[in-house]
């Protein structure tokens, strides 16, 4: 037996701002000024407003509120490598993993919307991401980006300082004090010439730790041996950095991601620290420095919602760790890899 049906009951109307005046028994404009917390509102004309858009399930769309504000309610947070690699960057560095996720749980407690991408190569794609305002990692000496965002009046925060300036909005590690440390851990184990294996990259970090080790040197009359390697194949790369060592040196700082891993495989009688750690480092029992990525994204997006309020600059340092390991693992894995950090 057939059972026959009406029409379908019609889809229940989006509830409007009008809605929302005529239950809270005000005008249009003062919902809109209770809601965006702007113009002069009685206390309890603004939470009769609030109930009445809560029990009909209305929100303001952001694209009006924008309208209104001149704001987008959205950042950006963009990384360094070349737009050909980045997914890969993305993809295999933990540090970027982490920084990531902390910046979007950091943004969507301040009540932002966070949008990932390449940097941008000027003045017009920085206009096409229409946002209030930016998180650079890593940026360059004189990085253009940082000169758009200027001319542009565009609130900038940066993930660890830009060479050779410091306005004070950035928030980073102290990696003259990390490098120290590093250094202090392997001579204390006996190491008495200590290589570094840097990066091929303009970033704060890599000068800061280089000045830091030819100081290191040169306070104990040992001269200096630094290998440069390309950022996109360091595990590789410091493999064979490592083979070619001389005899004399008995440790490594192994500053790129994982490239500490190369230094074990090629040539496991040498101590090495890491100077970024990762879950392949960990389970290889390297020590490595932890530069608590985490904690840097949610204080470069605390640094960010400061600026676009207009709040005073900071920097926010925080400290890096060295996490005590050096017990190798002979089941840990030495492939090649491609990652800022």
């Amino acid at each position: 037996m057939s059972r026959e049906t009406g029409p379908p009951p019609a889809a229940r109307r989006r509830p409007t701002i009008t809605d929302v005046a005529a239950a809270a028994g005000v005008s249009v404009s003062t919902v809109s000024s209770a809601m965006n917390g702007t113009g002069r509102v009685d206390p309890a004309t603004r939470d009769r407003v609030r109930a009445a858009a809560v029990e009909l399930g209305w929100r303001p769309r952001r694209a009006a509120q924008a309208l209104r504000s001149g704001r987008t309610g959205t950042v950006a947070l963009c990384i360094p490598p070349e737009r050909a690699l980045w997914a890969r960057w993305m993809r295999e560095s933990d540090y970027l993993q982490q920084l990531t996720v902390a910046c979007a749980a950091s943004a969507i407690e301040a009540g932002l919307l966070m949008l990932l991408a390449p940097r941008p190569s000027g003045a017009e794609e920085l206009a096409r991401l229409d946002v209030d305002g930016m998180l650079l990692l890593d940026p360059f000496r004189d990085d253009p980006v940082s000169a758009a965002c200027a001319a542009a009046g565009l609130a900038l925060v940066t993930v660890d300082r830009e060479p050779g300036r410091d306005d004070g909005w950035w928030a980073g590690n102290d990696h003259a004090a990390a490098t120290r440390r590093a250094l202090e851990h392997l001579g204390g184990r006996g190491a008495r010439r200590i290589a570094l294996f840097s990066g091929d990259e303009p970033w704060a970090w890599l000068d800061d730790a280089r000045r830091t080790y030819d100081d290191w040197c040169a306070a104990r009359g040992t001269g200096p041996l630094v290998r440069t390697l390309g950022m996109n194949r360091t595990v590789a790369e410091a493999a064979d950095a490592a083979r070619t060592l001389p005899s004399d040196v008995d440790a490594v700082l192994a500053l790129p991601t994982d490239a500490a891993l190369g230094v074990r495989a090629a040539a496991p009688g040498l101590a090495v620290v890491s100077g970024v750690d990762s879950t392949a480092v960990a389970a290889a029992g390297i020590t490595a420095l932890d530069l608590r990525p985490t904690e840097l994204g949610e204080a470069a997006v605390a640094l960010l919602v400061r600026r676009l309020a207009g709040s005073g600059p900071g920097p926010v340092v925080v400290p890096a760790e060295l996490r005590v390991r050096d017990q190798p693992s002979a089941a840990a894995s030495f492939g090649t890899n491609s990652s800022s950090r």
